[in-house]
């Protein structure tokens, strides 16, 4: 059922886009209509295929949006630092789980190590102060973890 949708809607998104095509090539190649208004026409096509683009489409044409092509670097940035806090927050509990599955007390310290090396990574993390909080918890989480691994060690 899902092979059907997608070969629709690609065939409707191909449709939309030849019928755009035409209409700029039927505009151009109008002898009755005035350069003006071929100029004109062409804009709204154009306008309209962005709208289309930006809101309906969902295909490769989604990496040359005009939000994604004009969106600012510093957003950009954030929202790479934010999936850098994600990983951490995933790593965070990779680690806190090798700490637990640790079968010798060898393989336990060097567990923590690397624990405690990660969270001085989250530590050093340049975040905006709206993940000041998020950082903070994930830090105090991981902590009571340690702590309440060193009251049962």
């Amino acid at each position: 059922m899902s092979k059907k949708r997608t070969w629709i809607k690609r065939s409707l998104h191909t449709l939309a886009y030849l019928l755009g095509l035409v209409m700029l090539i039927s505009t151009w190649l109008s002898d009755f209509l005035p350069i003006y208004e071929q100029i004109f026409r062409t804009g709204v096509i154009l306008y309209l295929s962005i709208i289309y683009i930006e809101f309906v489409d969902g295909t490769i044409l989604d990496r040359i949006k005009p939000s994604v092509l004009f969106e600012e670097s510093t957003k950009r940035a954030q929202k790479n630092e934010v999936d850098v806090l994600i990983q951490a927050s995933r790593m965070t509990l990779y680690w806190v789980r090798m700490v637990q599955a640790s079968e010798s007390e060898l393989e336990k310290e060097y567990n923590e190590k690397r624990l405690q090396e990660h969270l001085q990574f989250i530590e050093e993390l340049e975040l905006p102060k709206k993940y000041h909080k998020d950082r903070r918890d994930i830090l105090e989480e991981a902590r009571g973890f340690m702590n309440d691994m060193l009251k049962q060690g």
